[in-house]
């Protein structure tokens, strides 16, 4: 299976990088190693009788200069899910060679889109992995979801830059899809507000994607809202996707924690320019232990057509 390859490679990565992680670059003097992401395995029942697994991971992991200078960044997305009535897998790799300065990184070979992470809202829809995978094309970049299910390479380039509380990123890729060459540009912003008072923290983000090939010529936009404190995170996200039927989103979620339990609610509702809206929601926990490891509960639901209410519980490992 391709997931297995992913995980033998990054597994192979870890071997012979951890012994690296003080090295010498000779471009910048000693880098560091850092790894990020998550990885966990779901079991799934549904309300219909119908159940299954499902093995996720998102992982980047590489060499940060210690200063300007080279570096290097592997991104890992997997899937494997097996149910009553789907048996498949999918990968995704993003290797790039990283460059910092004084004015920004710069990131060049399969990097991510900018949309995909650093800048918008970064959730699990009510801690089910299982229907945030499945709601990824509304809430990923197109760039994202058409490469982890698709054999074409995104090759390009990204710039991130940080200006005092606001940060800016663009990206631009090109792969090969059913209508030829595809040319895929990002932009995205996120301001972080100085504390509105001395418990409250407030952010604001946005951004867009240009999706042009012989067929089609179509642009995403996003924009969202983030305020919370210590233990409690609330969120809005609304997005106009003209790729798939001129779609608009809007997702709204929260989190409270205590200690270590979170608990967890989001709702999404698509209107997707034809036909009614639709609805997805749930709640979900989590429980932290060996400060790496959590165990997650959640339960989802849609007045989408023939979707079954289903249940999740899921283990894992977040670096």
């Amino acid at each position: 299976m391709k997931y297995s390859v992913s995980l033998a490679l990054a597994s192979s990565l870890f071997a012979t990088t951890g012994a690296l992680a003080q090295s010498s670059n000779p471009f910048s003097g000693p880098t560091q190693f850092f790894v990020e992401g998550y990885v966990d395995l779901s079991y799934l029942d549904a309300s219909g009788g119908q159940d299954g697994t499902l093995l996720r991971s998102e992982v980047d992991l590489g060499f940060r200069p210690d200063g300007d200078g080279l570096g290097f960044e592997l991104g890992l997305d997997g899937y494997w899910l097996d149910s009553s009535t789907v048996d498949e897998d999918n990968t995704a790799i993003y290797p790039a060679v990283t460059l910092d300065t004084a004015f920004g990184q710069f990131s060049a070979g399969i990097p991510r889109s900018v949309l995909d992470r650093g800048y918008t809202a970064d959730t699990v829809f009510a801690r089910s992995s299982f229907l945030d995978l499945q709601l990824n094309t509304f809430t990923d970049s197109f760039l994202g979801s058409a490469y982890l299910t698709s054999s074409e390479t995104p090759y390009g380039l990204r710039y991130d830059g940080e200006f005092g509380a606001t940060k800016i990123g663009l990206s631009y890729h090109q792969i090969d899809l059913g209508g030829g060459e595809t040319d895929n540009y990002a932009l995205a912003l996120r301001h972080e507000f100085d504390a509105i008072s001395s418990f409250y923290d407030f952010a604001v983000f946005g951004g867009f994607e240009h999706v042009t090939n012989s067929t089609t010529d179509a642009t995403n936009y996003t924009i969202g809202a983030e305020s919370g404190a210590d233990n409690w995170t609330v969120g809005l996200q609304l997005t106009d996707n003209e790729l798939i039927g001129d779609s608009r989103i809007a997702e709204v979620y929260a989190d409270y924690s205590i200690n270590n339990f979170t608990i967890s609610g989001s709702v999404l509702d698509v209107n997707p320019g034809f036909g009614p809206s639709i609805s997805y929601y749930g709640v979900g926990a989590e429980y932290r232990f060996l400060q790496n490891a959590y165990v997650d509960a959640g339960v989802v639901d849609s007045d989408a057509f023939g979707f079954e209410r289903t249940y999740e519980v899921s283990l894992g490992w977040r670096f």
